[in-house]
């Protein structure tokens, strides 16, 4: 039934109305809201439906639809589900827990298969950053095609004019110096790579751009300590 009503939208601002209606969704956009500490400033409601956006808006563009478009919005409002419960360094593996749980409370809420219940918990999982491989910074490594939409719209503010206001909400959270925060925000920023090609077209000019002025923003901070 949804992915059906899926094939009917055809702009990112339809498909995220849609979503909003599936009860698994609906289910992960009110605990958001209700239940995520308010010390999350950024990691809440309001970033899940921009992340759902970004997902909708990459995978329209790819011919991405129906269920599969269906898993990846599911798996996009319940990436940071963790966060309700306070878990900050593998909020990952308990938002695919805490889904799991929801699952088993209420099989009327699985609109897939078991199968599909896979793909979206590795989805999830996709979303921790580690340390990158290839030297100071972090990284997000995608194990399925569908994860790569959801990774690019996970970090599509690398690349947009809210960069410098999200990861500030992030350093708040996080209780980070703030040099330190930009030197590892750096490293992030610097060796991070888009997954899709659309979201590399749409987003890479303004994410050198913001690269840019990071690296003027901390050298000021060392001249100045």
């Amino acid at each position: 039934m949804w992915a059906d009503e899926l094939l009917r939208c055809s702009t990112p601002e339809e498909v995220v109305e849609l979503a909003c209606r599936v009860p698994i969704i609906a289910h992960a956009l009110a605990l958001l809201e209700s239940e995520v500490p308010p010390h999350y400033i950024y990691h809440n409601h309001a970033h899940t439906l921009d992340v759902m956006h970004e997902v909708a808006l990459f995978a329209i563009h790819d011919g991405v639809q129906g269920q599969d478009l269906l898993l990846l919005l599911i798996a996009a409002a319940w990436h940071d589900i963790g966060f309700i419960k306070e878990e900050l360094k593998d909020h990952e593996e308990a938002a695919v827990q805490f889904f799991q749980e929801t699952i088993q409370e209420d099989p009327k809420l699985a609109v897939f298969h078991a199968s599909e219940q896979i793909m979206i918990e590795q989805m999830i999982l996709d979303t921790k950053l580690y340390p990158s491989r290839n030297g100071p910074g972090l990284e997000q490594i995608p194990h399925t095609k569908l994860s790569k939409y959801l990774l690019d719209a996970d970090l599509s503010n690398l690349g947009r004019d809210d960069f410098f206001s999200s990861m500030e909400k992030i350093r708040q959270e996080l209780s980070a110096p703030e040099k330190e925060f930009s030197i590892q925000t750096l490293g992030l920023i610097t060796r991070h790579i888009w997954h899709t090609r659309i979201a590399q077209e749409m987003r890479t000019e303004k994410e050198l751009q913001n690269n840019l002025q990071l690296v003027r923003k901390i050298k000021k901070m060392l001249q100045g300590s």
